[in-house]
């Protein structure tokens, strides 16, 4: 039987799109949830037509449909949406090229919708990446919008809560429209069974290296048309130097959120930018640092995907690789969110040491590797030796080429003089 996806109908009613659909052949096994589709925005997007509301569904799909060679059957499009789609199509085949990429999308009818605004918009986490995003964008009518079912599921409403509360404290203390959406995007997936076929070809996961990008761009088409936005800005995860560290190194880079997906994305007038790319993980929490400082304004910054509370545990490597960039910039990471006792500093460290410097984990942190070399670079920049805290005085010397190659000489020299 032919993999095949048809469109049955599409209703909008105020702050939600239904999305009613068949799937047949053996593609299916990818979909967890072969019921209607419902995003629920917090704000009126009636104004869009079913060619727009149909992008977030397409979004999430089409990936699937290019790996499983699959046939998508729309009534109706948006006309820039859909004269984006091979580009898009062809940046994730430049970035996997033994993945095999097929599928095609049948359109009956193409809508030249063009929303003819000035505003902008900027998915927002609350993370280092999202904030310093908002800061570079703060002076033009910038919106933002988080997704409740990415980083917070949807079967944890007490997280989201926590998360949405901070959010919303941030918007209006910045004086930003904040935008919430409700979607199964993530829960309408079968994660595991796309990364097992996936990983092997693309030596990444499902999400991480297809899903995210795109899936989160689309949600934001019926709120770009029916509120005049003509930029949405997505902000970098990695950057320019870290790419070319990776080439260097003949090491592995890729993720689903990348310049060359994400810059080919449009619709309904509406340009997709891939925002700070030129900016490194440690230039965006020196930009974070600098705001609230200058600005006297308190900024929490969220970053964990450890906890399930909306809240930083302060104990997950990306806690403390972030508790470490706010560190290393002379400022108290617990004025950015990180909320710990005073003792727990030197334990925080410790772990680092052994776990991320001295490997005794066996854990290779691929993609944090260049992360931690801005990371020292600057610490040794702010700091003398003799005023680092002694629980950061081996991160200040130690060789971090010979760690994440696992010198295993080098490390066992380490883990002598410091253990």
């Amino acid at each position: 039987m032919e993999n095949k996806l048809i469109i049955n109908s599409i209703v909008i009613d105020s702050e939600r799109i239904t999305i009613q659909y068949d799937i047949s052949g053996e593609w299916t096994k990818y979909f967890s949830d072969h019921r209607d589709f419902s995003i629920k925005y917090s704000r009126n997007i009636d104004k869009s037509s079913s060619s727009i509301a149909i992008i977030p569904f397409l979004g999430n799909v089409l990936p699937v449909s290019w790996i499983a060679d699959a046939h998508v059957v729309v009534e109706e499009l948006d006309k820039d949406f859909y004269e984006c789609i091979e580009q898009v199509k062809a940046g994730y085949q430049n970035m996997y090229p033994s993945v095999p990429f097929g599928g095609k999308i049948l359109v009956n009818k193409i809508i030249d919708n063009q929303a003819n605004g000035t505003s902008s918009m900027c998915l927002f986490s609350g993370g280092v990446d999202s904030i310093s995003t908002w800061i570079s964008h703060q002076h033009e009518d910038l919106h933002l919008a988080s997704i409740w079912g990415s980083d917070i599921r949807l079967d944890n409403p007490a997280g989201w809560e926590v998360m949405k509360g901070k959010l919303s404290d941030f918007a209006t203390k910045m004086d930003s429209e904040i935008v919430f959406i409700k979607s199964p995007f993530r829960d309408m997936i079968e994660h595991e069974i796309l990364s097992e076929y996936v990983i092997p070809l693309a030596n990444d996961n499902w999400w991480h290296g297809f899903q995210h990008g795109l899936a989160l761009l689309t949600h934001m088409a019926p709120y770009a048309y029916h509120y005049n936005i003509n930029m949405l800005y997505i902000a970098s995860t990695y950057c320019i130097a870290d790419k070319l560290d990776h080439i260097s190194d003949k090491s592995h880079y890729s993720c689903a959120s990348d310049p060359t997906i994400d810059n080919q994305v449009r619709f309904c007038g509406c340009q997709v930018k891939h925002d700070g790319y030129e900016l490194t993980r440690q230039d965006k929490l020196y930009n974070i640092c600098d705001y609230s400082l200058k600005r006297n304004k308190s900024i929490n910054i969220r970053v964990c995907w450890e906890t399930m509370t909306g809240n930083n545990c302060c104990i997950c490597e990306k806690c403390t690789r972030t508790i470490l960039g706010i560190y290393t910039e002379k400022q108290d990471p617990k004025d950015y969110g990180f909320h710990y006792e005073e003792s727990m500093f030197e334990e925080i460290f410790s772990n680092f040491n052994r776990n991320v410097l001295l490997n005794l984990n066996k854990t290779k942190y691929e993609f944090n590797v260049y992360a931690y070399r801005h990371i020292q670079k600057r610490l040794k920049e702010n700091y003398r030796f003799k005023d680092v805290d002694k629980s950061l005085k081996l991160f200040y010397k130690v060789k971090l080429d010979k760690i994440f190659k696992v010198d295993e000489k080098y490390i066992n020299k380490v883990r002598r003089k410091y253990l």
